[in-house]
């Protein structure tokens, strides 16, 4: 009933529109006749998840059931009178090779996973926009571009459109010459190798159709500043992923040296400044605070005053944004109130008077590594 109920909008303003058009004006020979702007029925900017009447002829739009008519679609760029996006499905779509097919993670949408189909960008007049879904955050718009990119690769006819996003490494990223990116941090990223399938503490999954293997109890570590563009062979999913993740935390867990509980809250250098912005993949945004021997803290960056302490987890993504010193401050204070464990108090006190410890790979400044595009 709601995808009718939408479709009957969308015919009524198509209609309303059409009988408030005003008769043409007489224009005298010596005025210049002012061109007419697009009225967009609701804010869209490139990266937004619309519903959209399908852009298609009438004809061939009437031979699709009506409650199949209205489409997501993600808008790729804004045009004077019209908008350019990607076709949307709930579903995996049929005939769209796996190369060419995008996953937004129902994290971001809030209702279901969203399968794009990247081999064609539609034009989509402003009178099919229909109702908006959601923003996409910038980093699945980075993973998305790295899509493009491949598939660009071995097709020319694809387009060439990029999101207006910063193309950076992620955890995921499958590098020609050195293996998988396991996490990320501000300077460097941790990378597990390829190895053969009968080699011990393999781990196996698809890319790209392929099968490759990884030694899980193996990694290294790569500088961001090496990483091209070309280094880019294909993008992992967050199974496969988290299964190498397991294995390489079994293999830490049995060669690292027994953990005391007296040194669970002794602070350690930090590849993060104190105060920080990261965000994970849903686009929700923590602001970090420091390390210890077992543990990175933080808290939930929001409107609100934190009155809670949160584990950060390994896969969060760096952002450029650093809280003002006054606001972190008045944080920290609002956060040891909160606080019943002594410990966790002291060690926040610690925080107050030295933000963050000297280190060889401690940036106070935004990243400048960024990978240059094809």
């Amino acid at each position: 009933m709601k995808k009718f109920k939408i479709i009957f909008q969308a015919l009524f303003r198509r209609l309303l529109a059409h009988w408030k058009k005003p008769a043409a004006p007489v224009v005298s020979p010596a005025a210049a006749p002012l061109p007419s702007l697009p009225v967009f029925p609701f804010p869209v900017q490139s990266g937004d998840l619309v519903w959209c009447l399908m852009p298609l002829p009438q004809k061939e739009l009437d031979q699709i059931p009506e409650g199949h008519q209205i489409r997501p679609y993600w808008i790729a760029a804004m045009k004077a009178d019209h908008v350019t996006g990607f076709y949307c499905s709930s579903k995996p779509i049929k005939k769209c090779p796996a190369a060419s097919q995008f996953v937004i993670s129902n994290a971001v949408t809030q209702i279901r996973d969203t399968h794009v189909d990247l081999r064609r960008i539609f034009r989509i007049p402003a009178a099919n926009l229909i109702e908006p879904i959601c923003p996409v955050p910038a980093i699945v718009q980075n993973q998305a571009n790295k899509r493009l990119i491949l598939q660009r690769r071995q097709n020319q006819n694809r387009p060439a459109f990029r999101f207006p996003v910063p193309l950076i490494p992620a955890p995921g990223d499958l590098l020609h010459s050195h293996g998988l990116i396991l996490d990320c941090s501000e300077q460097n990223c941790m990378v597990i190798p390829r190895c053969k399938s009968n080699a011990e503490g393999a781990v196996g999954g698809r890319i790209n159709n392929s099968v490759f293997y990884f030694n899980a109890r193996q990694a290294h570590t790569l500088p961001l500043s090496e990483l091209a563009a070309d280094d880019i062979a294909g993008l992992a999913d967050w199974e496969l992923l988290s299964r190498i993740r397991l294995e390489n935390r079994k293999v830490r867990a049995r060669t690292s040296p027994p953990k005391h509980k007296q040194n669970a809250y002794v602070r350690k250098p930090a590849p993060f400044a104190c105060g920080q912005v990261l965000e994970d993949w849903s686009g929700q945004q923590y602001v970090f605070l420091c390390a210890t021997r077992t543990h990175r803290y933080g808290y939930v960056y929001d409107d609100f005053m934190p009155d809670k302490l949160v584990c950060l987890k390994p896969d969060l993504i760096l952002t450029p944004e650093q809280l003002p010193e006054d606001q972190l401050n008045d944080d920290l204070e609002a956060l040891i109130e909160a606080q019943e464990n002594p410990q966790m108090i002291q060690l926040l006190r610690q925080v107050q008077k030295q933000k963050d410890l000297p280190s060889p790979f401690l940036r106070s400044t935004p990243p400048s590594y960024r990978i240059s595009a094809i």
